[in-house]
């Protein structure tokens, strides 16, 4: 096999150790070469030329410790769409590998996934193809669906009349950016459980069901806005 049809692979995940077991058993497949991995500390040194032609592969993991995999997602593919990323470490939960797709990840690995399924879904992605289950394929076309029916809902009924809170906006924001529960509290330095709170709270206000209608109810509105340090903002830190 030619250097020109090498599939190469990039893997971002913060376990040192499963990036080494993967890496060793990627070098057993003669069309799959591993040109970097890191643990991903917002350091773009790896990526490939934005020029490079070639299949591109990232095995990007759900959750990394600076930022969640979703963000990084819509981070890389903004720089550079034509990368193919295979997200790793999902639930086995049909809403989070409708965010995963959401995101942008042509691909996705349960935990459930075996090895056989990551080289499947590798040269499926480098071929430009992406595997995908009936059951996934379905609940898109469904969430299509849903989409058309919340987008006529929401321009019945303004922002402004939902009568939420700047904090609930802000984390609404963050929701958006791809922040974890977690991640949002760290960002605002409150805790875990009142961002939980809050999050209910808009949900039932918005009459949405799942975070990721969260994130498109705030890109189709509009709200997109950057998020202060918390030292900056008016907002007491336990609110």
């Amino acid at each position: 096999m030619s250097q020109r049809e090498l599939i190469k692979v990039y893997i971002v995940h913060q376990d040192r150790i499963w990036r080494e077991a993967v890496v060793r058993s990627l070098t057993r497949f003669r069309d799959i070469s591993v040109l970097a991995e890191t643990a991903e500390h917002d350091d773009t040194a790896w990526l490939p030329s934005p020029q490079s032609t070639q299949p591109a592969v990232v095995l990007l993991d759900l959750d990394l410790p600076s930022r969640s995999g979703l963000a990084r997602t819509r981070q890389l593919l903004c720089c550079q769409p034509q990368l193919r990323v295979l997200m790793t470490g999902i639930p086995n939960d049909d809403s989070e590998v409708i965010a995963a797709i959401e995101a942008g990840a042509a691909g996705y690995m349960t935990y459930q996934s075996g090895f056989d399924d990551l080289i499947s879904n590798i040269r499926a992605l480098a071929a430009d193809r992406t595997l995908c289950s009936q059951r996934i394929a379905r609940l898109l076309f469904s969430r299509v669906a849903k989409t058309a029916r919340t987008m006529t809902a929401s321009q019945r009924q303004p922002v402004d009349d939902i009568h939420l809170t700047p904090r609930e906006l802000q984390i609404m924001t963050l929701i958006e950016e791809g922040l974890s529960n977690k991640g949002i509290a760290r960002r605002l330095s409150i805790e875990q459980q009142t961002v939980k709170n809050h999050v209910h709270h808009i949900l039932v206000k918005l009459s949405l069901r799942r975070r990721t209608e969260v994130a498109r109810y705030v890109r189709q509105h509009g709200l997109t806005r950057p998020v202060q340090a918390p030292g900056q903002q008016a907002l007491a830190p336990g609110s």
